[in-house]
């Protein structure tokens, strides 16, 4: 039986480093999946993954499970993140928009299809991931956390510390100006 991600952190807080060993290899692809997608950088994403396992460690003893671990483990990724975005945006820094390697492949056809269709599929998921790169931060976090992490919308507005219809307005809007960025690509 898998033991709850809660109750492994709960086991951490007193002492169990086994326990966090787990969660960290529970946790340790989709947020960097999460992060990369978000900072654009693959290897700063790993950075930043590591300090957020680094603050996970130092709360290790004060941590309560009033929501679930992924919120919480989430929660503070989001907030490295948008330091990372404002130290960024302070030095003129420019985003890389199309950190390939950083991004879980998306397949938009089947294995099998000719290389024509592959080659169309990855320029397809290329021109997306660029699209969700320009939206503001606020709206690419929850695309990023419903779309490629499928989190509801009530657990995002916890992670990102917004009301739920705030989370899903953001959502909202977010898939207008996707579809708008897109609308000449015939996606």
């Amino acid at each position: 039986m898998r033991a709850a991600d809660e109750e492994l952190m709960l086991a951490f807080g007193r002492g169990d480093v086994r326990a966090f060993e787990l969660l960290v290899r529970r946790w340790e692809d989709p947020l960097l999946n999460f992060i990369c997608r978000s900072v654009g950088d693959r290897e700063r994403a790993k950075e930043i993954r590591q300090e957020t396992f680094l603050r996970v460690i130092k709360a290790r003893k004060r941590y309560r499970p009033r929501a679930k671990f992924s919120t919480w483990l989430y929660r503070i990724a989001v907030n490295l993140c948008r330091s990372e975005h404002r130290k960024r945006k302070r030095h003129g820094e420019v985003y890389l928009e199309d950190a390939a390697e950083g991004w879980a492949e998306t397949r938009l056809v089947e294995e099998t299809a000719g290389p024509d269709k592959q080659a169309q599929s990855r320029e397809a998921a290329q021109a997306v991931r660029a699209a969700i790169g320009r939206l503001p931060e606020e709206q690419k976090e929850v695309v990023l956390l419903r779309q490629y992490h499928g989190l509801g919308f009530a657990e995002i507005a916890e992670i990102v510390g917004c009301p739920v219809s705030t989370a899903k307005s953001r959502m909202y809007y977010a898939m207008n100006n996707l579809r708008r960025d897109l609308e000449g690509l015939g996606l």
